[in-house]
This record gives C-alpha cells, structure tokens and sequence, in this order.
C-alpha cells in the first residue's frame, strides 16, 4: 500500500508511534507530505507522550555542556585540576563515555557534535580554538572522530579584524554541516571536505543583539527579537546558496517587560517558539499568542547554559570502531 492511499490522519497516528529517532528521520525523507506532518504543532507533543513518558536526572554541577545533537547525545567537559576532561553522554539512557583531551592547549571558542551514521554508530566532536594571546584572528580546527578514536587538526579558517563568534550562541548541526554566528558574518563547517565558508545575514535583516540561527522546518534559520518586540523569522533558501526569504514577522503579545530580558529563542516546532528570559522559559504560540511559562533554578539564568535537545531511549555505542 502507497503513502497515496493512506490518509493524512492515519499517517500521522503512525508516526507518532514510531520509538526511534532514527525510524522518524527516515520517514521524514518518504515524502514532502510525511516531513510536514512531523512540524504540525500537536505532533511532537503527542510523539514525545505516546513514546517517552519517563524524565531523566540532572547532570553533574561540575559538568558543563558544551554542544547538543538531534539524535541524543551531549558533548561536555569536566574542570580538573590536570585539565579538562571530554565526554560524550546520552542522558535518556544514562551512558557516559570519557573521551581522550584535545591535543592543542588554545582556548575553545566553539564546539559542535554531530552524528555521522546511526547504524554503525558514529559521531564527530568539532572543537574550534585560538591561541591565548590577544590578536590573533586565526581559527584552528580539530575533529574528534568516534571511529579513530583520537583527535585530529584539521584546516582552519581566517576570522577578520574585532571578529568573533557569539559563544553564548550554539552551533546548528543539519546533516553534516555545522553553522556558527558571528558578529558579523555567518560560519558554516563542511563536516564531508572539512572546509569553512562564510555568508552574511539578510540585508534588510534587523541588527540586534538577540538574533541566533535555528532550525526551522528542517532548514537553516535566523531570528530575531527587534527593539518593537516583533519576531522576524529569516530562512535559508537551500544549502546550495546563501540566499534568504524572510518567513515571517509576528507582533509579540502578552509578555510586556519581560522580553527586555530575552536572551535566546528558538522554535520547538513550526508555530511554537522557546524565549529564554532572566529567571525563566516561555513556550510561546505563534497563532494565537497564548505561552507557558517555566521557572528556572538560579544556576539555568545564564544563556550559555541552555541547548535545543532531541532524544530516544535507544541505547547507543559511545565507545567508537566501526
């Protein structure tokens, strides 16, 4: 039987029951018709009910998070007197596999993970850097690759003058690119030829100190709260160009002063938009303005501290070799 001859409502009770990440990724690439039933604002909350309906604990107060994935997994850092320690961690199923130290001392402006295979399961952990000294413009790249179990420095890039990531931003992993920005420009790492380009925002975009890339709807994203308290929604056409549509721009109601608080966004899904605030988080509905608000602990008020997170309760192989 054909995804013709299925109607929309039973396609969307299937995958709503579907237990694996993985599964659900390969559905979305059935049909345009399939993916767009994953964005619908009522499918990742009944998802997450039908499948995983248990929480998971906090992590450790001396670990830090450095960069999250769509399939689960954490890369994070432990403080110790002999230096730091690397892990990969998979909360959902309480796996944690120490990781050997990067080789070069520098200090870290950028980490990202991503998830190469899910089958033979393989990750890489990109780790950008520069040298302590003031003045250097220099970006030194090294990968860790869970197959070689080692890390390796790669080709870097050159930023431009005052030139800087926003490291309070996290990097967009989509397939195997992985997007930082900047404050000026936009920085995209090509996982598959291990090269780096840059693109500039939309012209007309709002300049503003709270904008950040996301996903939205399976593409590169970049929004913004503007000082009228409206949300502009720019989104990459494709990731053959640089060039921008703007997907939306909506009045935000019903938060009042709180927003001067804003210090990061991004989109649960199509119409539902995460505002992170000083003491608190906002799961914000586009269509009709309507939010929920969840308070955080006093260790949470830190921009930096907060991850766009997406995971199963598959166990995985975190100690590398294929």
């Amino acid at each position: 039987m054909g995804s013709k001859e299925l109607s929309s409502d039973i396609i969307y009770d299937i995958l709503t029951r579907t237990k694996s990440l993985k599964t659900l990724d390969i559905c979305k690439c059935i049909c345009k018709e399939w993916k767009q039933i994953t964005y619908e604002s009522s499918f990742m909350p009944l998802y997450c009910k039908r499948n995983y309906n248990c929480a998971f604990g906090n992590l450790p107060s001396d670990v830090k998070i450095l960069a999250s994935c769509n399939q689960g997994i954490l890369c994070c850092v432990k403080r110790t007197v002999r230096g730091d320690r690397y892990f990969a961690i998979k909360p959902a199923t309480d796996q944690w596999q120490s990781l050997p130290s990067p080789k070069l001392r520098n200090r870290t402006i950028g980490v990202a993970i991503i998830v190469v295979s899910s089958s033979l399961f393989h990750y890489k952990i990109v780790r950008l850097s520069q040298p302590h000294d003031v003045g250097h413009n220099k970006i030194i790249c090294e990968i860790f690759d869970s197959n070689l179990w080692k890390w390796r420095e790669t080709q870097g890039t050159q930023f431009s003058p005052n030139e800087f990531i926003l490291g309070h931003k996290p990097a967009i992993s989509m397939g195997n690119r992985i997007h930082w920005l900047t404050n000026k420009n936009n920085v995209t790492f090509d996982e598959s030829n291990h090269s780096f380009h840059k693109f500039s925002s939309p012209k007309s975009f709002s300049k503003n100190e709270l904008n950040q890339l996301v996903e939205y709807e399976g593409r590169l994203g970049l929004a913004c709260l503007t000082a009228d308290d409206n949300l502009e929604l720019w989104q990459k056409e494709s990731t053959e160009n640089y060039l921008w549509t703007k997907k939306m721009a909506v009045k935000m109601k019903g938060l009042g002063e709180d927003l001067k608080y804003a210090c990061a966004i991004g989109f649960y899904n199509a119409e539902i938009l995460f505002v992170k605030l000083y003491d608190k988080v906002v799961f914000y509905k586009l269509q009709d303005c309507s939010f929920c608000e969840v308070e955080l602990d006093y260790s949470l008020r830190h921009a930096n501290e907060i991850f766009q997170f997406r995971s199963d309760f598959e166990p995985v192989n975190l100690k590398g070799g294929v």
